[in-house]
């Protein structure tokens, strides 16, 4: 079991229901999910004071059959967002009959002896942490892509490929492939290594990128380390263009007062940090195909993990119904020549020559309730104030408040 880089975020911060005191797996299994998120907004741009409300709902419904080679799974759901535009960006285009979430037939079978996964259709598809490939979680309405996949079940080693449309056909195609494996030590240490390719038609480029993952655990400590080395290509020639990679480190200290006589939640603090950092192709310095950026930067999204660093201290409590985390952290620029961005490309005004490359100093506090076994409660706020790298002034500050209710029918 992959131990997790970094805590999770709204609206996922409860770890998912126990599945095991349910029986056998049925034939036919029904699920449902659908949230309701209310927010405030003001000062995104670091520079108007006025403030934006929001109101989202998003739902899903469907059915996974388990046949006698497999299972087949069909979604449909659609979400939708009252109030400013931004608040309803997609970090990635709609497919076509976006309402069909999912459609996906996965077939078990065996390779080189081993069990095995055949799929084939509309899934969620995450490679490693997700920020190069993911499923957006955080998005009301989630992201699945079309593809197949395939992956070896070895035991103490996974290893799996797959490839999927991004948009377009012939010249403008856009399309990602992967392949990625995992082997664990014991209980006690995790590594993984992931090649993902990406074919980028409007600038022309095809960019693979290289990344791996350590994560061990001693006593009460766990540690995590994780690079990427990234090279943009020419489409036509297959010449290099330039080199980008991401380092990043952590590690987390939990107390579990199994001891005590007290039923007390568990606390933890957590240290992060990581770097971004090469050269500029077509305004990019690490490409992601389908990321899941949501709290990289920080909970206000604010800055993609282009040309930035970031430090952060969490302290946070967990228990099986509330979790809780306050974050402190620090966003700066590596280079004044290099661009920065926002999660959807778009360039954010930046101060050049000034101050010591600082951009965001913020906080953000996290809340997640389970009230019932299929209703949770998340809460989160964040703050964030200019640094001497960028043009602004006034603090931004978001506020979420989302319900969520799911059920799988059993």
């Amino acid at each position: 079991m992959a131990i997790a880089e970094e805590p999770a975020a709204l609206p996922d911060a409860l770890p998912p229901l126990d599945d095991s005191a349910m029986g056998e797996t049925p034939p036919v299994r029904l699920f449902a999910d659908a949230r309701l998120r209310a927010g405030l907004e003001a000062a995104r741009d670091l520079t108007r004071g006025d403030g934006a409300a929001t109101v989202g709902i998003g739902g899903k419904a469907g059915v996974e059959a388990q046949l006698d080679f497999g299972r087949l799974t069909v979604a449909v759901g659609e979400a939708g967002t009252l109030g400013p535009e931004d608040g309803a960006r997609e970090l990635v285009p709609r497919a076509p009959l976006a309402p069909l979430l999912r459609a996906e037939l996965a077939l078990d079978t065996t390779l080189f002896g081993l069990p095995a996964e055949l799929a084939v259709g509309r899934a969620p598809a995450v490679i490693a942490d997700g920020r190069m490939l993911g499923d957006e979680p955080f998005d009301l309405r989630g992201r699945t892509l079309d593809g197949a996949r395939a992956r070896v079940h070895g035991g103490t080693v996974d290893v799996g490929v797959g490839a999927w449309w991004l948009g377009g056909a012939g010249d403008t195609l856009a399309a990602v492939a992967a392949a990625d494996g995992a082997l664990a030590v014991g209980e006690q240490l995790d590594l993984e290594v992931w090649l993902v390719t990406e074919r980028d038609a409007v600038d022309a480029v095809v960019v693979p990128t290289l990344g791996t993952r350590l994560a061990g655990r001693l006593w009460f400590l766990q540690g995590r380390a994780a690079t990427e080395l990234q090279g943009a290509l020419d489409d036509a020639t297959l010449e290099r263009h330039g080199l980008a990679g991401r380092v990043s480190a952590g590690a987390r200290a939990t107390l579990e007062p199994d001891a005590l006589p007290l039923s007390l939640p568990s606390l933890f603090v957590d240290l992060d940090g990581d770097l971004v950092a090469g050269d500029a192709v077509g305004g990019r310095v690490l490409r992601a195909p389908a990321p899941t950026l949501h709290g990289v930067r920080g909970a206000l999204d604010l800055l993609a993990p282009d040309n930035t660093w970031r430090a952060a201290l969490a302290l946070g409590l967990h228990e099986d119904r509330l979790s809780s985390s306050l974050t402190a952290l620090v966003v700066g620029v590596v280079d004044r020549a290099g661009p920065l961005l926002d999660p959807w490309g778009a360039p954010v005004p930046a101060r050049r020559g000034g101050g010591t490359g600082v951009a965001l100093w913020e906080l953000d506090l996290e809340l997640a309730a389970r009230l019932t076994d299929d209703l949770r409660l998340g809460v989160l706020w964040g703050i964030a104030a200019p640094g001497p790298a960028l043009v602004g002034e006034l603090p931004a500050q978001r506020l979420l408040v989302e319900l969520r209710a799911a059920t799988d029918g059993s």
